[in-house]
């Protein structure tokens, strides 16, 4: 729960790599991941909540919380599911475009594909894969983050963020 911020700060990062691109559809993005981390915020909290509850078996018997915890919040995992393969498709879409601060390459590295191989990894070696796949969406987002900080070119994303003068998020730069 501590590392949450984190992501928010590693979105707006994500924002000013596709800014040059797509200023419009970067920041849609952004706003985007942004709600789909909060929600894996509320849902993450959720957990430590029913996992306590394990520990009262005669409360568990006598109500239905498990059943009502899955209705209310594991749907907040399919949102989180859900912002992740929007966020990807546009990151892919802008990146392959050719005018953001990525090398084209970079592309293959965005979040969908790295939960698809983190379950790969699950697949061929189970006995690593059993540590990653219970946060399969922290690892992906871990590596796609570090990745942007190795491989884009941030010292343009830096000197326009520092940049004094008012800028539009919704303004389009062709």
């Amino acid at each position: 729960m501590l590392g949450i911020p984190f992501y928010f700060m590693g979105c707006w990062h994500i924002y000013q790599m596709l800014r040059p691109a797509n200023n419009r559809l970067a920041f849609i993005a952004f706003l985007i991941a942004g709600f789909g981390f909060m929600m894996g915020a509320v849902w993450l909290g959720s957990r430590a909540s029913i996992a306590s509850l394990q520990h009262y078996p005669e409360l568990m018997a006598q109500t239905n919380l498990v059943s009502l915890y899955e209705t209310r919040y594991e749907t907040l995992l399919q949102v989180v599911r859900s912002t992740t393969l929007i966020l990807s498709a546009i990151y892919v879409y802008l990146v392959l475009k050719g005018e953001t601060r990525y090398p084209k390459w970079m592309a293959a590295l965005n979040p969908f594909v790295l939960i698809l191989a983190i379950f790969l990894v699950y697949a061929m070696a189970p006995a690593i894969g059993k540590y990653l796949m219970p946060i399969a969406l922290n690892v992906a987002f871990a590596i796609f983050f570090s990745c942007s900080l190795m491989f884009g070119d941030t010292r343009e994303a830096t000197e326009s963020a520092l940049d004094p003068s008012p800028t539009d998020p919704f303004a389009v730069r062709h």
